[in-house]
């Protein structure tokens, strides 16, 4: 797992800093808060362009302004985009009050992306990135999108309203950031054949899941000073299947490795030379990242009586004939499925077949682990893995 900050409207993550003492304001060019924006940008390896800069009272004005990915793809194009209210404080970071846009637009491969209702409030442009503990990374209190929409020549795929991230920076720089996604809907009628089989879109359709709606919840802390990211909520709930959760924890996060990973995402992959490289640079990566924990919870929200019943039509049987048919593979799979959850994994699963409530898989060692290390044991002795891992299997808890 690894991360990386960027602006909030090209799905980065934002944060904020303690407020310091101002002076005046309009002590600055346009041109200079244009070129930092830029400088930001270039630390997460993207690309900000803009045709002019001027001032207006104390806003500053950016014709034309777009962002751009390594590819040179444009990724936002924002029109004639206003920084509200910005001043220089004490340290020489610029803080811009808000950045509002009616709608930007990305074009991508066919695929038209559409954003309006975009508002972001309490920009941070840090002056000295080598001395901030959070690297110099885009940061904000807050950022709104009212409605996003995805479409291609085939129709509108993907659509999701109330888009909300806020962002606390505590006096140890340790980043609070707190995302929710609204309302989400995707269409699977309108995907490419190559992203949905047909026999897989058959299926949806008589689950009667073709269009699948839900909503997001997503809270995780980063703290520079031991290099923990603490995942305490990531929650997906999706209408007629039911809720899945993780939590847990990852170390060994650093400005330096942000920037690292951030690279590595730069790195081509086209040829067999080119994937071997990839490969090593991820793990040594890896080598610096450890695992502390995680837990993975699903509550059924109907979704495995529809199942059943789905199986049955098709098969022609009945439900309580699948409920056997799925009881008699978990008993062949037994032996396999109690190397890592033991011996009472047979009876936890037919439990939730008879009373579909929750399923819940834990992994908390005694000591963090190496993610290196994991991949490694895991290759050799998956058994010792799970015994390493301490894993747990918990249903209708």
């Amino acid at each position: 797992m690894y991360l990386t900050k960027r602006p909030f409207k090209t799905t980065i993550l934002a944060a904020t800093v303690s407020t310091m003492s101002l002076i005046s304001a309009n002590a600055f060019e346009a041109s200079d808060v244009a070129e930092r924006l830029q400088e930001v940008y270039a630390r997460q390896h993207a690309y900000f362009t803009y045709d002019e800069a001027t001032m207006q009272g104390d806003d500053v004005v950016l014709s034309n302004a777009a962002s751009i990915l390594p590819s040179r793809e444009t990724s936002l194009n924002f029109g004639d985009l206003v920084l509200e209210g910005v001043t220089e404080d004490a340290d020489g970071n610029y803080r811009i009050e808000r950045i509002a846009t009616d709608e930007t637009l990305f074009l991508s491969q066919g695929t038209l992306f559409t954003m309006t209702g975009g508002e972001e409030k309490g920009i941070v442009l840090i002056r000295d990135a080598e001395s901030d503990p959070l690297g110099g990374i885009y940061r904000s209190e807050s950022g709104n999108i009212a409605h996003v929409k995805m479409v291609t020549n085939l129709g509108l795929i993907l659509e999701i309203t109330d888009l909300r991230n806020t962002t606390e920076i505590s006096d140890d720089f340790t980043l609070d950031d707190r995302y929710h996604y609204g309302r989400v809907t995707l269409d699977t009628r309108q995907m490419d054949s190559k992203a949905v089989s047909s026999g897989f879109r058959d299926f949806l359709k008589h689950m009667n899941l073709e269009q699948i709606s839900g909503s997001a919840e997503f809270v995780f802390t980063l703290a520079p000073s031991t290099g923990v990211v603490t995942l305490s909520k990531t929650q997906v709930l999706i209408d007629d299947i039911g809720s899945f959760d993780m939590t847990g924890s990852f170390g060994g996060y650093s400005p330096a490795l942000l920037k690292q990973f951030a690279e590595f995402s730069m790195l081509e992959a086209d040829s067999e030379e080119d994937q071997a490289k990839k490969v090593a640079a991820a793990l040594q990566l890896f080598q610096h990242l450890m695992f502390n924990d995680v837990s993975i919870r699903y509550e059924d929200g109907g979704f495995a009586e529809r199942l059943l019943t789905a199986i049955a039509d098709k098969q022609g049987s009945t439900r309580d004939g699948v409920l056997q048919q799925a009881k008699a593979l978990i008993a062949e799979l037994a032996p396999k499925l109690e190397i890592p959850f033991g011996k009472s994994v047979k009876p936890k699963l037919e439990a939730f077949l008879n009373d579909p409530q929750t399923i819940e898989v834990s992994a908390k060692p005694e000591k963090p682990i190496s993610v290196v290390m994991m991949l490694m044991t895991g290759a050799a002795s998956p058994k010792a893995l799970s015994e390493q891992l301490n894993l747990k299997l918990t249903t209708n808890e």
